[in-house]
């Protein structure tokens, strides 16, 4: 705190006032960060097509990511870590990431590219876990930010497949393929 605020040109007093403490600022921090994300995802992610939709906020989210990495890396491994302490977890990213898939979802059900066997709401959030797990292992260096946007999008489809209809059926099973070739590229990379 005091290396924080010699830095802001601020006292720790009021640091401590400002965010309570450093669980407070890290919130501060991800909450812009969030932010930031959520204002390109509601300009860019927004398709006539449901199924185009739900793999733009795939795309954007993690693009944005990437290209602020000097940002977005320290606050995915400081968020992280606070979970692994037993604090609480941010879920801001993923209630607004699932909100924008779960409208596409029911607008594809609508459409009738998808069934409604499912609720939209749990298949957005899970669509969304394969995307925070994709994002852990990007944000600790494990992989870089292609195979994020691949493993992200190769779960966010495999969730869709599951309550697709026939129409999109085969559509979906080609965007699935063609990921599993290049997570096989990646995969053949690191096993060298």
């Amino acid at each position: 705190m005091r290396k924080l605020g010699s830095e802001a040109g601020l006292s720790v007093t009021t640091l401590y006032n400002l965010f309570g403490n450093s669980d407070g600022i890290l919130r501060a921090l991800i909450d812009d960060a969030i932010d930031r994300v959520a204002e390109v995802l509601e300009r860019e992610a927004q398709r006539e097509n449901p199924l185009e939709q739900c793999h733009a906020v795939t795309t954007v989210s993690v693009r944005c990511m990437v290209e602020d990495e000097t940002v977005y890396r320290p606050l995915g491994i400081a968020s992280y870590e606070r979970l692994a302490r037993g604090g609480a977890a941010e879920n801001r990213l993923s209630d607004r990431a699932a909100a924008i898939a779960k409208a596409a979802i029911e607008q594809a059900i609508g459409q009738g590219q998808l069934t409604a066997q499912l609720d939209p709401y749990l298949l957005a959030h899970q669509a969304y876990a394969t995307w925070d797990r994709a994002f852990i292992h990007w944000a600790f260096g494990r992989i870089d930010g292609d195979e994020f946007r691949s493993r992200a999008l190769y779960g966010m489809y495999v969730v869709l497949l599951g309550i697709a209809t026939d129409a999109v059926r085969r559509q979906i099973l080609d965007q699935l393929h063609e990921l599993e070739q290049t997570l096989r590229q990646f995969r053949k990379k690191t096993d060298k």
